[in-house]
């Protein structure tokens, strides 16, 4: 009958446009997947520049300028490999895994501390997850501290460094402190201290520094959940 062709018909076109919505929704997923592969290569290689590829350009400059002492090239070219083993660490991260970045960050640079005879104390407290931290962050996150602990192998002068991390209310604080030298911190920034605020910004965080000529010089982190 005509009513059954006519219900045939559209049980037809019902199904064809099914077809057409599901074979959308896959070409629409493929594309967020190689969109996701384009984004996380981009920051890879962003990281690569910022943190490799300056590191080994100010190496070549040392180089080329004859003034720079073996073990101050030597020095720059370890923090280029911290960088880029740091980097890879990030790539496997559970998306708010402090804890982990942390266990990294100390596994990575701990030999180092040594090195340059500097007495590590850890504090680190089992975290939980932030959630919104995503992989981007983290690896904001991994930059600061990273910059932070740089600075005290650096400038400091110190003998012993404390990392601690401990949840507060609404919020994880992650410190580095050490016993060194200080700075007035009323003064210009130094070198990184630009940087390491504009990240923690980038990943919600809020960035406090405390110093003193002769007191040592402490760097807070307040993670909001």
């Amino acid at each position: 009958t005509n009513a059954d062709a006519l219900t045939a018909s559209m049980a037809g076109q019902v199904q064809a446009k099914t077809l057409e919505l599901q074979a959308s929704y896959q070409a629409l997923e493929v594309l967020a997947r190689e969109q996701a592969r384009s984004a996380e290569r981009t920051r890879i290689l962003r990281d690569m520049h910022d943190g490799v590829g300056s590191h080994i350009a100010s190496a070549i400059r040392q180089l080329q300028s004859g003034r720079s002492a073996p073990q101050e090239v030597l020095g720059t070219l370890h923090e280029s490999l911290d960088h880029l083993k740091l980097s890879i660490d990030s790539m496997n991260l559970p998306p708010g895994d402090v804890t982990s970045l942390l266990a990294d960050l100390r596994y990575r640079l701990e030999p180092r501390l040594r090195a340059s005879d500097l007495a590590l104390q850890w504090e680190v407290q089992p975290l939980q997850p932030i959630e919104r931290l995503d992989t981007d962050a983290l690896r904001q996150l991994q930059y600061v501290l990273y910059e932070a602990l740089s600075n005290v192998m650096q400038h400091a002068q110190a003998r012993v460094v404390r990392i601690s991390a401990c949840e507060q209310p609404g919020a994880v604080l992650i410190e580095v402190a050490d016993d060194g030298c200080g700075f007035d911190a009323g003064t210009a920034p130094r070198r990184g201290l630009a940087s390491m605020r504009k990240r923690c910004e980038a990943l919600g965080a809020q960035l406090e520094l405390a110093s003193q000529a002769g007191q040592g010089t402490r760097v807070g982190l307040w993670l909001a959940r």
